[in-house]
């Protein structure tokens, strides 16, 4: 089943590229190899991040790009946090806080209404942690900014860390280690997937 949504795919994507091929006045021709492709010549400026960086009253840098295509608005929030401040006697700390940040909740609201109301308001609402970095993410229509970056305030002010939540990422964590000998290739000194 899924060998023939790729065939049907790359089919799709092959007319695509013919059809505007043929707008563009080209022959439509399909190149026997991707080595025969010929490009136009690439004409791009790296814009100036000066013009779009801006520093809030409170010192916080922010960088604003404008696009008015689409009534969209998506935000990132990054903060130099993440698994290099692990304790030792806690690794995983700066992970499972990046993943339980978005899912436990936040303020009075348990995680069952947080979800709920960035549901109804369609809000894409993340958190992360990483190596050296974490944060939290929004996308959300124009229309609806307001109320789902309260949302997001509110979880980055007030996070719930809903007990049986949490107890399920860690019961889930568990089990990965546990099972993670099934797979000696993944682990192995060379693998290069470890």
């Amino acid at each position: 089943m899924k060998r023939r949504i790729l065939v049907v795919f790359v089919i799709c994507v092959l007319a695509i590229l013919s059809a505007q091929a043929k707008k563009k006045g080209g022959q439509g021709k399909i190149v026997a190899h991707p080595n025969d492709i010929e490009y136009g010549e690439l004409d791009f400026t790296v814009p100036d991040g000066n013009k779009y960086r801006h520093t809030l009253s409170n010192g916080i840098v922010v960088y604003v790009a404008e696009d008015h295509g689409l009534p969209l608005v998506d935000v990132t929030i990054r903060v130099r946090a993440g698994e290099f401040l692990d304790p030792e006697d806690k690794p995983g700390l700066a992970s499972l806080t990046g993943l339980m940040l978005r899912r436990g909740g936040a303020g009075s609201m348990s995680a069952e209404e947080f979800d709920e109301k960035a549901d109804f308001l369609a809000a894409n609402i993340g958190s992360f942690s990483s190596g050296t970095s974490a944060g939290a993410s929004l996308d959300c229509i124009s229309p609806v900014l307001d109320q789902s970056l309260e949302l997001l305030f509110q979880m980055l002010k007030s996070p719930g860390f809903q007990e049986d939540r949490l107890q399920v990422e860690k019961d889930n964590r568990l089990e990965r280690m546990k099972q993670r000998n099934d797979r000696p290739q993944s682990i192995s000194p060379g693998s290069g997937t470890g």
